[in-house]
């Protein structure tokens, strides 16, 4: 900023000489006119010398302010903010009670974020469960008392994840999780009230239509839950 305002006052400074010598020289021209012609002559061309370099200097001196001017312009422009094309993109996280929810259910409760009281068997948004003292707010708990809940894939899906264990403060009856794709028995967990909570993975759901998931009941009846927590589908 200094360096800029010391240019211009270089170039107002020789702009001012430049008058200082014409007016000088206007001076000489009256004063020495009774010398005759030839000096006339030769003052009238030293000023058409001064002139046009007059000219010039106040072409530089344009230049210059016209520069600084768009050096100041360019300084005040704020970066701008991405826009949604520019945007680094976040990948959502898909759970299966939220883009699959069962469409039939049994002895069971749906846990979400979202809302969704228009069915019967999902919990209110918000609500939790309690898996090894961990709470979380997205799945599904089943009871023993032949629990099931049915969900259609339509073969759009190939991998499931989720955390598999007992629901804290439920009782001790124990049993087993099976997994149906389309109607066949594919994966089977057990279930035991003092398990330590795992990881559910399945990892070959490509071309599955219908998932359906079941808690046969084994002895008595009994207050007794298990679930899975957090079941991201990919």
């Amino acid at each position: 900023m200094n360096e800029g305002k010391s240019s211009t006052q270089i170039v107002v400074a020789i702009i001012a000489g430049v008058f200082l010598c014409i007016s000088a020289l206007i001076t000489g021209l009256f004063v020495g006119k009774s010398k005759g012609n030839q000096q006339t002559d030769q003052v009238n061309d030293d000023l058409s010398r001064l002139a046009s370099q007059y000219d010039e200097l106040e072409q530089k001196y344009q230049s210059a302010l016209d520069e600084k001017s768009s050096q100041n312009a360019n300084a005040n422009i704020a970066p701008q903010a991405p826009t949604a094309s520019t945007a680094p993109q976040t990948p959502s996280v898909q759970y299966l009670v939220d883009v699959a929810p069962p469409h039939d259910v049994a002895f069971s409760n749906c846990y979400s974020k979202i809302e969704k009281s228009d069915k019967y068997f999902f919990k209110q948004a918000g609500s939790s469960f309690e898996i090894s003292s961990t709470k979380y707010y997205n799945g599904i708990v089943w009871d023993t008392y032949a629990a099931l809940t049915i969900h259609t894939l339509g073969g759009q899906f190939s991998r499931l994840e989720g955390v598999l264990g007992h629901i804290d403060g439920t009782s001790t009856a124990e049993s087993s999780l099976q997994v149906f794709y389309d109607g066949v028995l594919m994966h089977e967990f057990s279930l035991t009230f003092d398990m330590i909570a795992k990881p559910l993975i399945l990892d070959d759901l490509s071309g599955v239509t219908q998932l359906k998931f079941f808690v046969p009941s084994k002895g008595a009846l009994s207050a007794t839950s298990y679930g899975l927590a957090d079941i991201i589908i990919k």
